[in-house]
């Protein structure tokens, strides 16, 4: 078997590789417009697969993608994304197991082991932000299989790949225990259905020193318990590489969060799927330390010049989104910039302060270890709900004079039960304490058809519509 043979296999990775390859043509064309593309040329040299692959590809995403301030961005993580798909592919061909991890951690220490490592989450986001049918037969598959059509899509999306075998079936499976039940119940679901381990992490409630060095153990006995299922020691020497591109990827990403504070702000709002997702695979190839770099420096480019990224002659809108993007429509945070002048500043799955996460000290096996597990306990959506609701209020009252912002969108997922619970007591303090209006709705982060994308656009429309009168 070669590399490409377990692309082939595996219909999810290879749909997802030949998208990479596509775009990075489509780049290379130089063209920054959907009608500037050289189709005939192109069609010309794709066979059947990757013509196919192209037709399913959302048109309003690729367009909002080809344009000048948003290319270079998403250029670099589609690199990113197709090294780590060809070292996937690679581990799993040299007969490594496959561990399905939960997405608030970043993954260096399983890439210290001999194993494949995936988030679960991760390749049901792409389907449904990159291709026009997302995920939906997928999502119906397994609400058919008795799985309740309340729980997360994201994790829905995932099960039913591994099931209809479009994704390698796992091995083994790590889940710390926030910030949700239907991502724990699937991870039971998968774990029982293939006989496999899954290992817990238990998080403790409150955020104190006790609290935070009780989880690093638990990543400690996460990687004991890792070299006695995967039979083999963590590889320290392979540990600290990774580790090292990961802390250089979150130099640039510290940087890019300070950047946003400058008036107007200097960095397009499509990158911020961008950055969760290349955070979900932080530290796994060097091409993650380009992605955040690239974004970096235009960013900075812009600023010292001062400008920003909407067009000349509208106003700044400048938005906290108090949860998350929608991935099914990521050419929506395009548009809002165009028509309305709003820049997406930071959210509830990008809003990482380095001042609590800072670096992993790669001094030993333990310290990298200890570093890791702080960071995963202040990943984004990680640490905010797993605790009292005022760490979410206040984080977003703060961010909100930090930023300057003048708006909020809190665009709830549907299974996402504890946000629920703490939306209206965030837009109230958003008001009360910063003068900032929220904008509030239901969604689907995953799934287009739970609030339709006109419906989605029409609360744009009136909020935005209304703040730039």
């Amino acid at each position: 078997m070669s590399i490409q043979d377990v692309r082939d296999k595996y219909e999810w990775i290879k749909r997802l590789e030949a998208f990479c390859t596509l775009a990075e043509g489509a780049m290379a064309t130089g063209a920054t417009r959907l009608e500037d593309l050289p189709m005939p040329a192109i069609m010309a040299q794709l066979d059947d697969y990757h013509k196919e692959t192209l037709g399913m590809i959302q048109p309003d995403f690729l367009a909002a993608c080809l344009k000048p301030k948003n290319r270079n961005g998403l250029l670099y993580h589609v690199l990113a994304l197709h090294q780590y798909l060809n070292d996937f592919c690679d581990r799993i061909n040299r007969g490594y197991p496959v561990l399905y991890h939960y997405f608030t951690m970043t993954p260096e220490l399983f890439w210290g082991f001999d194993c494949a490592p995936i988030c679960y989450e991760l390749l049901p986001v792409y389907s449904s932000a990159i291709f026009n049918e997302g995920m939906t037969p997928e999502i119906d598959f397994t609400e058919e299989m008795g799985y309740p059509h309340h729980l997360c899509s994201a994790q829905k999306g995932g099960y039913a790949a591994i099931v209809q075998g479009s994704m390698p079936k796992p091995d083994v499976m790590v889940k710390q225990s926030t910030p949700c039940d239907p991502s724990s119940m699937v991870f039971q679901l998968t774990a029982k259905k293939y006989g496999v381990p899954i290992i817990c992490l238990d998080t403790p409630y409150y955020t104190n020193d006790r609290a935070l060095n009780f989880y690093k153990s638990e990543w400690h006995n996460m990687a004991n318990s890792l070299e006695m299922l995967l039979h083999c020691e963590l590889d320290v020497d392979l540990l600290r590489q990774h580790v090292e591109w990961g802390n250089q990827a979150m130099a640039y990403y510290y940087k890019m969060e300070d950047l946003r504070k400058i008036k107007p702000c200097p960095d397009p709002g499509m990158h911020r799927p961008f950055d969760t997702a290349s955070l979900i695979m932080m530290g796994s190839n060097p091409k993650f330390i380009d992605y955040f770099k690239i974004v970096s420096d235009e960013a900075e480019d812009r600023a010292n010049r001062g400008q920003g990224v909407i067009p000349e002659g509208i106003p700044e809108i400048r938005t906290l989104w108090g949860y998350a993007w929608q991935a099914w429509d990521l050419g929506m945070l395009d548009w809002l910039e165009e028509k309305y002048g709003h820049t997406y500043l930071t959210c509830g799955v990008t809003y990482f302060p380095e001042n609590l996460a800072g670096y992993v000290d790669t001094s030993t096996r333990d310290t990298m270890i200890d570093g890791l597990a702080t960071r995963g306990y202040y990943f984004p959506m990680a640490r905010q709900p797993m605790s009292f609701a005022d760490i979410w209020v206040n984080d977003f009252v703060k961010l909100a004079k930090e930023y300057s912002a003048d708006a909020c969108v809190f665009a709830g997922h549907m299974a996402c039960k504890h946000f629920w619970a703490l939306n209206k007591l965030l837009s109230d303090a958003l008001m009360e304490k910063a003068g900032v209006p929220t904008l509030r709705f239901e969604t689907d982060l995953l799934d287009y058809r739970f609030t339709p994308k006109s419906e989605v656009h029409k609360y744009m429309d009136d909020f935005f519509g209304a703040i730039g009168k």
